[in-house]
């Protein structure tokens, strides 16, 4: 009896052994998946871009490694609090004319709480996931604010025939630490861009204003000299 007792207990260890490697396997190669994912993901954003093609880039490298039909990405503007499309991944349609408030629509409202929002059932009048076979309304949609410095400064909005994984949702939230350092960046290269333009045009002006100064002080001096020998 105490043999067979041994024998079931030394069974069993054996059977938590394996399980528990199957779960460290199963954690390794999902932080090895997440790893090299956020790398594919880093790499679209190296290189000299606009804004419009860096956001291009990362929802199409988003929606192409998650295999997600479509993507929007919005920029906020921060003094304004406004998002606006600036990339889409699958969309056709002029998503650019019109500015969001944060709180209005599903973007608007992640951008306002600051956190990841998933809502299903879909609200009516939504984008539809189009292909030559058809057209077909998505039954959930995920938005993920970009923080930077705990201020949210882009949103990602992406739709999907099922609901998201959660290993799906824990690469998203990764990723978008990522991509609000790129975008700060973009963004702080922009308004010195702006700044320089800026400052060149005034030195530019500042020089003809003193061209047409020189030739006003040669005209009074040759009428200076006229009046002279007129004397």
């Amino acid at each position: 009896r105490a043999t067979f007792d041994q024998q079931k207990a030394t069974e069993k260890e054996i059977l938590l052994t394996n399980k528990e490697l199957a779960d460290l396997s199963a954690k390794n190669e999902h932080h090895n998946w997440l790893l090299s994912s956020e790398a594919k993901i880093n790499e679209v954003m190296r290189g000299e871009f606009t804004m419009d093609q860096l956001a291009e880039n990362v929802i199409s490298a988003i929606c192409n490694l998650l295999n997600y039909p479509i993507g929007v990405f919005y920029l906020i503007n921060r003094s304004q609090k406004t998002l606006r499309v600036r990339g889409a991944f699958a969309i056709h349609e002029n998503l650019s004319d019109r500015a969001y408030h944060f709180g209005e629509g599903l973007a608007g409202q992640a951008a306002l709480e600051k956190k990841t929002k998933i809502f299903t059932p879909v609200p009516d009048g939504y984008l539809k996931i189009s292909s030559a076979l058809g057209n077909v309304t998505p039954s959930c949609i995920i938005c993920v604010p970009v923080l930077f410095e705990d201020t949210a400064i882009a949103v990602l909005e992406i739709g999907l025939t099922n609901e998201p994984l959660p290993n799906d949702i824990a690469f998203l939230e990764l990723v978008a630490k990522d991509i609000g350092i790129a975008v700060n960046s973009m963004v702080a290269k922009v308004k010195l861009q702006e700044l320089f333009e800026k400052t060149q045009q005034q030195a530019e002006e500042l020089i003809s204003q003193q061209e047409e100064l020189r030739v006003t002080n040669e005209d009074l001096m040759h009428k200076t000299e006229e009046l002279q020998a007129s004397e």
